[in-house]
């Protein structure tokens, strides 16, 4: 059966899910049912449902997790703000989109493709990297260098002064730097 020949789990893109889903997600949910709550069902989809993955990659197997979380999200979405149409789709772009700047990120811009194989994975790093920061941290870094807003928004996001921000920036890339190693960052 296709299960028993995907050799990736789910749970080992726990973090990258995470990432995705504080990018992406409606922060006005977030009191209802935060991105932790959507990817545990995102999981919990994709495990009952991983010998329906065809796909023979890496590449494919996270674009599948990041249907099945884009379906997840659209759920909460239309459970709570009674909006539909083409929202999963919307967000299953706005999630490959910010993928790809994650790994411009961390590649340096224009990567090759043995860059870009690398970047994926550098990606995935990042991603359970940043779950080690501290909650203000992680957030900075997410809207400013993910979301690319720019730094005096972000301060207006979390309500912290520009100064506040950029501390924040600075602490989280030393500790990222930490984590990752030899990572470029």
């Amino acid at each position: 059966m296709a299960s028993a020949s995907v050799p990736w789990s789910p749970e080992d893109y726990r973090s990258l899910l995470l990432l995705w889903a504080r990018l992406h997600l409606p922060r006005a949910l977030w009191r209802r049912e935060g991105p932790s709550d959507i990817v545990q069902v995102a999981l919990a989809k994709a495990y009952s449902r991983r010998d329906q993955f065809r796909g023979q990659s890496e590449a494919e197997w996270q674009a599948w997790l990041r249907r099945i979380l884009a379906r997840a999200m659209t759920d909460a979405v239309r459970r709570y703000t009674r909006k539909g149409g083409d929202q999963e789709r919307s967000l299953n772009a706005a999630m490959e989109a910010s993928s790809c700047r994650a790994a411009d990120w961390v590649c340096d811009g224009n990567p090759s493709p043995p860059q870009e194989l690398m970047g994926r994975e550098q990606v995935r790093r990042l991603a359970e990297a940043l779950e080690h920061l501290n909650p203000d941290q992680r957030t900075a870094f997410e809207l400013h260098y993910l979301q690319e807003k720019p730094v005096k928004e972000v301060g207006q996001l979390m309500h912290k002064s520009v100064a506040a921000v950029a501390g924040l920036l600075r602490r989280g890339l030393e500790t990222l730097r930490d984590l990752l190693g030899d990572a470029p960052l």
